[in-house]
């Protein structure tokens, strides 16, 4: 990992919220590195949200500082990879682009695996195939994530305005695009799994997300990864990522209740 790079990577963006007077006075260097843990602030019991066209949903326990890198670390990689792709059209590429930023912010992930369905009679939903390529990266904690993303996805059932922005945000067309984004704590770790989705159906319907299809209707790809932070690298550069994208994630991270 190169600080000098991630720096370049986020002078790109510009403020997302105007600055207070005094932060912006005191702007300057990234902070050093913490070399005390960050004390123990998990919630005891699970959260998600959407970021953008995200879906993201965080393991009870998972502390708070963590729950916040996952949230700056995937908006401030949307924002990196939109500028190179669109996330609809050029899914893999902006994916491949998505996955890089991760990098570059201190994430340290896993071999890409990639699934594609074509011409089959198997009828799906979205949410079970995203479930099943998720169980295939996450190993170990395979079950815990299955029962994470289901929960998630009820929830978002629930709430009729997080789904409809997530939806507008996530089609166009005749082709859509279903992620889901779940993280834990592994001892003193936090680790993330991405995933996108790209799908385009061959006959109409009235939307994507929750309907049962038969594969021979769509054309469809995804791809998954494990990813573990470096939480001191990522904490050294943490204060350009509020500069930018402000001091609360509340701006940009619409909650769900479980």
């Amino acid at each position: 990992m190169n600080i000098e790079r991630t720096l370049e990577f986020l002078d790109q963006f510009e403020p997302l919220l105007p600055q207070p007077a005094a932060l912006v006075a005191s702007a300057g260097p990234p902070a050093p590195a913490d070399d005390a843990p960050p004390a123990p602030s998990g919630s005891d019991k699970q959260e998600a949200g959407v970021v953008k066209s995200q879906l993201i949903a965080f393991t009870s326990g998972l502390d708070s500082q963590y729950k916040d890198a996952v949230k700056y670390s995937t908006q401030l990689a949307q924002m990196a990879a939109d500028k190179k792709f669109d996330h609809i059209k050029q899914r893999m590429e902006w994916y491949d682009a998505y996955s890089e930023s991760l990098k570059i912010l201190g994430w340290v992930g896993s071999t890409i695996k990639l699934t594609e369905y074509k011409n089959s009679n198997l009828e799906i939903t979205m949410e079970e195939v995203a479930i099943e390529l998720l169980k295939l990266a996450a190993g170990p904690n395979a079950a815990l994530i299955a029962d994470l993303t289901s929960a998630t996805i009820n929830a978002l059932k629930q709430d009729e305005n997080v789904l409809s922005k997530l939806q507008m945000s996530s089609s166009s067309g005749s082709t859509g695009a279903f992620d889901i984004l779940p993280a834990l704590q592994h001892e003193d770790d936090v680790v993330l799994y991405t995933h996108a989705m790209v799908f385009e159906q061959h006959k109409s319907s009235g939307g994507f997300w929750f309907w049962s299809w038969k594969l021979s209707d769509m054309s469809l790809s995804h791809a998954a990864n494990q990813w573990t932070l470096n939480y001191d690298f990522y904490k050294s550069v943490e204060p350009r990522a509020k500069k930018i994208l402000g001091q609360s994630t509340d701006a940009f991270f619409d909650s769900l209740s479980f």
